[in-house]
């Protein structure tokens, strides 16, 4: 039971025949997991690429109203957290076709990069305070050299201003 409670939120598409199997076994050992399923596979829904926005709002108004999910307090204390001017912000990137671009925080990304990459090149972190120092020590230095490095393209440039000749001229 304990191996396979991923299988209660991992996506349809992403199960093959053995993982079904036993997906179904778990449900067969405890049943009430079923509708932790189902309510799992509607919010999936929720947030489907090939839905519009309209689908979306109406999806969730189902799923706000639905019985068996305000039963469950904890279901239901997840509904809340959903609520109508949060979904919106959520799937506003449905609302224009620049929003189906992909897109990506650079700065962000390098440095989760070179984490990784510290993470691999260190034997090992044994301790989580030693972990913390190396990371904040770690973003310190690069803060201070993008900082330097901006300081000297603002230098490069500025060039030098030529006065001009009709205002000598007067």
């Amino acid at each position: 039971m304990w191996k396979n409670r991923h299988r209660i939120t991992t996506r349809p598409e992403n199960r093959d025949g053995r993982q079904r199997r036993r997906l179904g076994r778990v449900f067969e050992y405890l049943p009430c997991l079923r509708g932790l399923r189902d309510f799992v596979l509607q919010v999936y829904r929720l947030f489907d690429p090939e839905q519009s926005p309209h689908q979306a709002a109406c999806r969730r108004a189902a799923l706000v109203r639905d019985a068996v999910c305000q039963a469950d307090p904890d279901l239901a204390k997840a509904l809340a957290m959903l609520t109508a001017e949060k979904f919106a912000r959520m799937v506003a990137y449905r609302r224009c076709p620049v929003g189906e671009r992909v897109r990506t925080n650079n700065r962000v990304e390098r440095t989760n990069r070179r984490l990784r990459h510290f993470e691999k090149v260190r034997y090992k972190w044994r301790r989580r305070r030693t972990i913390v120092r190396f990371v904040i020590l770690a973003v310190q230095r690069w803060h201070h050299r993008r900082i330097a490095e901006e300081a000297q393209d603002e230098g490069r440039d500025r060039r030098p201003t030529v006065p001009d000749a009709r205002k000598q001229a007067a």
